[in-house]
């Protein structure tokens, strides 16, 4: 029977952009509202990455839908669970059911691209999970063609472990992996002072 899913997803995780509520570690240095801005700006970066990869972009916000910027053509989502690992899990669960490769990103990383994402979706056809490890040990992308609960669920998010346990969550259920380049996505002050054109 020929499978008659779609072949690309691309999820991108947003949290809402309300005064308070986003980058609130980087709020605590700067202030909430510079915190804010930085966050629109990031925010910006992404869309324009997103607008140049080939697949079904599905935006996936925090809180509540917001309108989506006119040039771009995406679905809307509420995340749905109680912590990161069982929105992802979700999102992941929901769009696996109609699409053959599932990448999702988060939306604070200054470089991300095009080819990144590319990169990921083309990763896929040789492997179970491809993964973008983040400097603070966490991950900036995940990528499955088939749900993986484990990886989600057995595992405590925003620590600095995330990326090594997921590697040997990975490892138990004998997934082969396939890595992307270590990129750093902006938290704190400090990662801040690596990315000057944000703050100009």
């Amino acid at each position: 029977m020929k499978d008659t899913k779609q072949e690309r997803a691309l999820a991108l995780f947003l949290k809402n952009q309300r005064l308070g509520a986003v980058k609130t570690r980087l709020a605590a240095a700067i202030g909430n509202q510079r915190a804010l801005e930085i966050y629109a700006r990031l925010v910006a970066l992404t869309l324009k990455a997103v607008k140049g990869v080939s697949a079904s972009l599905h935006l996936y916000y925090s809180d509540s839908l917001e309108s989506v910027p006119i040039d771009l053509q995406a679905e809307q989502h509420i995340q749905i669970g109680s912590g990161l690992g069982e929105r992802m899990n979700n999102a992941f669960n929901e769009l696996l059911n109609n699409y053959q490769k599932v990448v999702l990103i988060g939306s604070d990383l200054p470089e991300i691209s095009t080819t990144i994402i590319d990169e990921a979706f083309e990763k896929l056809d040789s492997c179970d999970l491809v993964i973008g490890p983040a400097e603070d040990g966490g991950y900036y992308l995940i990528a499955l063609k088939a749900p993986q609960p484990s990886l989600f669920t057995t595992i405590e998010f925003s620590n600095a472990e995330v990326y090594e346990r997921t590697l040997m969550c990975a490892d138990s259920e004998k997934l082969k992996v396939a890595m992307l380049k270590k990129l750093r996505d902006v938290d704190t002050a400090d990662d801040l002072a690596h990315f000057d054109f944000l703050t100009s």
